[in-house]
Parts: structure tokens; sequence; C-alpha cells
């Protein structure tokens, strides 16, 4: 059971946080304008038509970071599993590649987002 968390334990973790959080997000979108639950930033509180988009590229975007994340960081934790020297440093790795992972992820849905919904509503998103 330990090796199984193990493998678990890492960026791949962020990502399946990702995948997660999009699919619940795509499968059940936020009604309203609202600052509580779906994607959110002055640019999409300008009217309801932004709201519902960047509310259905939003989760598209977190589901494909999730899939590339967790496809990373499996890549990542079985090199430094396999790495005799970073081996001892499992956890620094894993815990540094979840931050890391959470960060960029973040940036860049975000990103992408407000990229969308400027090329698509002509909207100043900064």
């Amino acid at each position: 059971m330990k090796e199984v968390i193990n493998w678990l334990y890492g960026p791949q973790t962020i990502g399946m946080v990702f995948l997660l959080f999009g699919f619940i997000q795509r499968t059940w979108p936020p009604k309203k304008v609202n600052g509580y639950y779906g994607y959110s930033s002055p640019a999409t509180e300008s009217s309801p038509e932004v709201w519902a988009e960047a509310n259905r590229y939003a989760p598209v975007v977190m589901i494909r970071m999730g899939l590339g994340i967790i496809l990373a960081g499996l890549i990542i934790m079985t090199a430094v599993r396999y790495i005799t020297p970073l081996n001892a440093m499992w956890t620094q790795i894993g815990m540094f590649g979840n931050m890391a992972a959470a960060l960029v992820g973040g940036m860049t849905m975000r990103n992408r987002t407000e990229r969308h919904l400027k090329e698509k509503f002509g909207i100043d998103t900064e």
C-alpha cells in the first residue's frame, strides 16, 4: 500500500485535483455570476455572456492541464525514484513538484482563459 501512495505523491496529485475540479465544473456549471463557484475575474463579471463563455472554456483548460500535470508528474517522479542520489529526496521533490504544479497550472489556466475571452469578445482582461 505504501508503494501505491508513493507513486501518487507528487505533481500528479495536483493534476488529479485539476482534473476533478474541471470535470465537476464542466458537469455542473455555475448558473449565474457569483464570486464563489466558477471562473471569476473582473472581465467575466462584465456580462452574463462573458461569464458563460469563461465558465464553458475554463473547465476544458483545467482538464487538459490536469492530464498534462499527471503525465509530467508520473515521468518526473518515476525518474526520481530510479535515480539513486535523488531517491533520498523523494518527499522534498514531491512537495516542490506539488507547489510548482499548482502555481503553473493555475497561472496557465487563468492566462489561457483571459486570452480566449479577449479574442472572442475583444474586452480588455487586464
